[in-house]
């Protein structure tokens, strides 16, 4: 697994913000070719939530089960996860069809808490 620095920026009260977070090689698989497509990302699979021209968002397949916040953003060969899965990943995982798979740069996002 490489290792590599990535900069994120942020909009905070106004002010735009750069945080250096680390991320890191890894392989993401897509079930293609479906009426409702999947991403999988370390053994837990992600539905998709909403698509725009600049990115798609993803959340995870247990989130009406057990209200998981863990969110997937995709952007290019870009992926940023946003909170921590309330479950583990499935076992044995889903056998799914037309399965491809992509090298990205995964990034996990902190989660910013706001104050007032």
């Amino acid at each position: 697994m490489v290792r590599s620095a990535v900069m994120l920026q942020f909009i905070s009260n106004g002010d735009v913000k750069t945080d250096e977070v680390e991320g890191f090689k890894d392989l993401i698989y897509f079930d293609v070719g479906t009426k409702n497509p999947k991403i999988i990302v370390h053994a837990f699979d992600f539905n998709l939530a909403k698509k725009t021209p600049n990115k798609t968002i993803w959340v995870c397949s247990n989130y009406y089960k057990t209200k998981c916040k863990c969110r997937v953003t995709t952007s290019g060969k870009m992926v940023f996860i946003r909170a921590e899965h309330n479950h583990l990943p499935r076992k044995p995982i889903p056998k799914f069809t037309n399965l491809l798979s992509q090298e990205v740069t995964i990034v996990k996002v902190p989660v910013r808490r706001f104050t007032r």
